[in-house]
């Protein structure tokens, strides 16, 4: 006898694949709060290291690679967190709202919208760890070092700084920032805030249902990847413009958020399960999509 489309399934009867509802709600909190514990830890070290010395590598002053001229920023950083956490932050939860209602998990509704806080933490941890162990030296430093100007200063030509104290610029928190060139943070919090949301969106495209305007929805969102990536590549070559990085120091930050976007994205999707108690299923089981139930 065919069940009817809503109906429960007999006791022992669930298809291949599914889950019993309870175990599923489990599962999704234990991954929920885990993802948010992680996350929480990976902030903590992150805002820690923030007050931490980077490493003092010597400056010889006849390096002209780093007598750039100081320049105002053309992005702040808050500005990348407030596109990040204000802006695609609500777009993945409200999405994932409506998941919610047709699968009735709401843990596992928030593992994408903790998924992408986290990619941001770790990003950021990792950031500041290398920035702080490399210590190298921004293009500007020179100008930092000595003041602004279009040349190196003849009388310190020839010399080595060793220390900031060497510097005629006595703010040491403007100094040491002149110490962490390798990577580029704004690049890897721009590149995993870009990727994150472009692999969601495009995920979630392939999973939308077959309707009248299905293609144009799925156009839409494919086109909000886009230009998503595309605004975290114009961060990292800003910053260059701004003389604040090289361009290595901007690939490099670029594959850290990457990395981190794709790896966590990929082990968040991985988990998702779905319940078999509904007419439609948008979803996908270990990376893998399912077809309706019948």
């Amino acid at each position: 006898m065919e069940r009817e489309p809503g109906a429960p399934y007999a006791v022992g009867s669930e298809p291949v694949g599914s889950f019993p509802r309870r175990q599923v709600l489990f599962q999704d909190l234990t991954s929920t709060l885990c993802t948010f514990a992680l996350s929480l830890a990976a902030l903590a070290v992150s805002i820690g290291l923030g007050f931490a010395r980077p490493t003092v590598r010597p400056f010889f002053v006849n390096d002209a690679n780093h007598w750039y001229p100081f320049r105002n920023e053309t992005l702040p950083y808050f500005v990348l967190l407030l596109v990040g956490l204000v802006v695609l932050t609500p777009v993945i939860a409200l999405y994932e709202f409506f998941v919610y209602l047709e699968r009735e998990s709401f843990f596992a509704a928030l593992n994408h919208v903790l998924g992408f806080i986290s990619a941001f933490a770790w990003s950021s941890m990792t950031t500041q760890c290398i920035k702080l162990y490399a210590g190298s030296l921004r293009p500007d430093f020179g100008s930092r070092c000595f003041g602004n100007g279009k040349f190196p200063p003849a009388a310190y030509s020839p010399g080595v700084v060793l220390s900031n104290m060497e510097c005629t610029v006595a703010d040491a928190r403007f100094l040491n920032s002149g110490r962490m060139s390798f990577v580029s943070g704004h690049t890897s919090t721009a590149m995993v805030f870009a990727t994150y949301f472009a692999l969601f969106l495009s995920r979630r495209a392939r999973m939308l249902p077959e309707t009248r305007f299905r293609w144009l929805k799925t156009n839409l969102m494919y086109l909000g990847a886009l230009i998503t990536l595309l605004m975290a590549i114009f961060v990292g070559v800003s910053r260059i413009v701004d003389n604040r990085h090289f361009p290595a120091d901007v690939v490099g930050g670029a594959l850290v958020g990457i990395g981190f976007a794709l790896g966590i994205f990929m082990l968040i999707e991985s988990n998702v399960r779905i319940l078999h108690d509904k007419k439609y299923h948008p979803l996908s089981f270990n990376g893998f999509e399912r077809p309706p139930v019948v």
